[in-house]
C-alpha cells in the first residue's frame, strides 16, 4: 500500500511543479511527448503491416524523433535563463529547416532513383 501511495504522492508532485513551468514550456513538452508518441505509431505500423522500408519511408519514420529532440533541446534553452531566447529559437528554426531540406532531398532522390531503376 505504501508503495502504491509515495508514487501517486511523486506523479502529484511532477504534475505540480509542470504545472508551475511557463505555458510555453508547457507547450513544447507535450509537443515533444506527441513527436516520440507519432514515431511509437509509425514503427508499430511499419512492423505490424510489413512495410517496405525505403529511404524515403526511413526519413518519414525517423523525422518526428529528430523534431522531438530539436523542442526537447529549445524548451529546456527557454527554461535557462543564461540563454538567449531569441538565439535559441534561431538555432531551433534553423536546425528545423535544414531537418526538413534534407527530408525533402530524399524524396527527390527516391523518385530519381524510380525513374533510373523504370528507364
Amino acid at each position: 500500500m505504501s508503495t502504491n501511495t509515495s508514487l501517486s504522492e511523486d506523479f502529484g508532485k511532477l504534475r505540480d511543479e509542470w504545472m508551475e513551468l511557463d505555458p510555453t514550456l508547457r507547450f513544447l513538452d507535450l509537443i515533444s511527448i506527441f513527436l516520440v508518441a507519432l514515431f511509437g505509431i509509425g514503427y508499430i505500423l511499419i512492423n505490424v503491416f510489413d512495410i517496405k522500408m525505403t529511404v524515403s519511408n526511413d526519413a518519414l519514420l525517423i523525422f518526428p524523433l529528430i523534431l522531438a529532440g530539436y523542442t526537447f533541446v529549445l524548451s529546456s534553452k527557454l527554461g535557462k535563463e543564461e540563454y538567449d531566447n531569441s538565439q535559441a529559437k534561431k538555432e531551433f528554426y534553423i536546425l528545423v529547416g535544414m531537418t526538413l531540406g534534407l527530408v525533402i532531398l530524399t524524396f527527390i532522390y527516391s523518385i530519381i532513383l524510380n525513374q533510373v531503376l523504370i528507364n
